[in-house]
């Protein structure tokens, strides 16, 4: 059994990363399979089936717990991290590499 979106992961719903995670799961199992099915392997076995859970979960808990950690900056009053979290984003917003970089990363590209 292979369990893709929602039913693999939870994620705050800040930013509807869940649909761009169900996505990519979707297609990397979609690849894995048909990788597996042109050497004529088992599309059920465990290795089969390792191979997706291995190419999805690393890049599935980093997004669950970045979404989890600006929700925790963003929930805060405190003015040190307030100062911080603005700091932070004007200065991201500045710079075009690392914004292009983080959008195609929540966009699953």
């Amino acid at each position: 059994m292979a369990l893709v979106g929602d039913a693999a992961h939870t994620v705050h719903p800040m930013a509807g990363q869940g649909l761009n995670l169900g996505l990519g799961d979707v297609r990397s199992l979609c690849t894995i399979l048909e990788e597996a099915a042109s050497s004529g392997g088992d599309l059920g076995s465990p290795s089969t089936l390792d191979a997706y859970d291995r190419e999805r979960r690393l890049l599935n808990l980093g997004m669950g717990a970045s979404l989890d950690g600006l929700k925790r900056l963003f929930d805060t009053d405190a003015a040190p991290v307030s100062w911080a979290r603005n700091t932070g984003l004007a200065a991201l917003n500045a710079n075009r590499v690392l914004k292009k970089q983080i959008a195609s990363v929540a966009m699953g590209l």
